[in-house]
């Protein structure tokens, strides 16, 4: 019932999997006992299903539930291997897999603070949600430190578990930083999570181009043009090498390359991206499609923009942002291109760019097998 309460959550069929988990609790609460591990897994998927459902009340009663059982479960543990005998032959190896528990039984604490998280966020209180992300990520760092001073780990750290728990929870705390309009927090976030993911998945992995998407964007809109081109291309390598989506995600990406390289006033690298977006949107859109003609449109202004003799302003604006002049504290140019505005050119509306469309990353699905 369990695993069942998992494919029908994964599945959109909510109602289905509400019934068939809390049967799965009653029974495991029954079989096992009311503060049994296994009745906590059950719970959090409990609580993930009542969040899908927005029911957001029942799954922060249900997500706290198994936060009391989990905490409950790592205190036993911790007086477990504090009671060790020290004098035992295999003493080293026992502190060993009593550390192993320990770390465990403390990354499921944090897992259910990360879902607790996603709760409050998604109920529209993202200072409440900032809150409790950062206590399970104290957790988790802990977690990464203490395994990270251990020798026989250092080559494998990046594929642990804790390390791509800190990862989503810090992408979870980049949302919020996001929705807050703090650009500068979530490019630090971003950066740290896609570092963690870079190394611990595979190539091309889509939780990495998502996590460089976001961070990309923050760049973007802390007008850091340089820095969100580069990790745009990145994104760019990425879905060449790997052959992830279609070309019209590729068309996407060089479209906020656009972006970018238009308030830096590069009008001719611009150009070139847009020559290549035309020809996919002509080919999978259609020339009827609007994306098509805003292409076109934006294509348009730009050849008589590179074609037209700059006024003394444009020029000096022009020379500041092509030698890439910035604050060196902030990254930020100290002169944003303002030609645009001469010529009355709405930038946004001709390449608007729009915020990653992103959900919380949840900590659950866990299948119980027998």
């Amino acid at each position: 019932l369990h695993n069942i309460g998992i494919v029908q959550v994964r599945s959109g069929r909510y109602d289905e999997a509400l019934d068939a988990i809390e049967e799965a609790v009653r029974i495991r609460r029954g079989a096992l006992g009311p503060n049994h591990p296994k009745v906590a897994d059950s719970l959090v998927e409990l609580g993930i299903a009542l969040l899908s459902m927005e029911e957001y009340e029942d799954s922060l009663d249900i997500f706290h539930e198994a936060l009391e059982m989990r905490e409950t479960e790592a205190e036993i543990v911790a007086e477990e291997s504090d009671s060790d005998s020290e004098d035992e032959e295999d003493s080293q190896t026992r502190r060993k897999r009593r550390a192993e528990e320990e770390e465990k039984a403390q990354l499921a604490v944090s897992k259910v603070l990360n879902n607790i998280g996603c709760v409050h966020f998604e109920a529209g209180d993202p200072e409440e949600a900032l809150s409790t992300y950062e206590e399970a990520l104290e957790i988790q760092r802990e977690i990464v430190e203490e395994r990270s001073a251990d020798e026989y780990d250092v080559m494998s750290m990046t594929r642990h578990p804790a390390a791509l728990n800190l990862a989503s929870t810090l992408c979870n705390i980049g949302y919020v930083r996001m929705e807050l309009g703090q650009w500068s927090e979530a490019i630090q976030v971003f950066k740290e999570a896609a570092g963690i993911q870079e190394e611990g998945l595979e190539p091309g992995n889509k939780l990495c181009v998502n996590t460089f998407d976001n961070l990309a964007y923050s760049k973007l809109l802390y007008k850091n043009y340089i820095g969100s081109i580069k990790t745009y291309k990145k994104i760019l390598n990425i879905q060449d090498s790997c052959g992830q989506g279609d070309e019209l995600e590729g068309a996407e990406t060089r479209w906020k390359m656009v972006h970018a390289h238009l308030n830096l006033c590069e009008y001719t690298k611009a150009l070139d991206h847009l020559t290549v977006i035309e020809d996919i949107q002509e080919r999978e859109l259609g020339k009827d499609s609007s994306e098509y003609r805003a292409t076109k449109e934006l294509i348009g202004w730009l050849r008589y923009e590179t074609l037209k003799y700059p006024s003394p302003i444009e020029v000096l604006s022009r020379m500041l942002t092509s030698r890439k002049m910035s604050n060196p504290c902030t990254e930020r140019l100290c002169c944003a291109c303002s030609s645009r505005n001469i010529n009355e050119v709405d930038l946004a509306s001709l390449c608007e760019v729009r915020m990653p469309e992103n959900s919380c990353k949840m900590s659950g699905h866990k299948v119980s097998y027998a």
